[in-house]
């Protein structure tokens, strides 16, 4: 299905459940992170009722040998706040998921064995 499907189907999910949807949304510095990505997120925001969860990425470099996996980096967190900020102040609902254990390589999504 295409992008517009997809935005089709949840406005009908919405209605008829009368709930709004969630859109978890991890932040990936210079993927999603850019002024146009949060005017592509508050006009989807405001084609249905929704909530908006920022997530922090947590880095996987430990982990992964090459790959695009291995170029992702978490956007600065000053940014992110900025990026919520931003959402908050168009009336957007919008939570800003707490990071933690990624010191020790233990945070949502770098759970795995590393290989020697």
């Amino acid at each position: 299905y295409n992008l517009q499907e997809n935005i089709d189907a949840l406005k009908h999910y919405s209605r008829k459940t009368k709930t709004k949807i969630m859109f978890e949304y991890t932040m990936l510095k210079g993927i999603n992170d850019r002024e146009e990505d949060l005017e592509a997120l508050k006009k989807l925001c405001s084609q249905l009722p929704s909530k908006v969860n920022i997530i922090p990425f947590n880095s996987i470099a430990h982990m992964v040998n090459g790959g695009f996996s291995s170029t992702l980096e978490p956007t600065p967190f000053d940014e992110v706040k900025r990026f919520y900020e931003r959402l908050i102040s168009k009336d957007i609902f919008v939570a800003l998921r707490n990071t933690q254990g990624d010191d020790i390589a233990a945070a949502c999504g770098q759970l795995a064995i590393k290989e020697n």
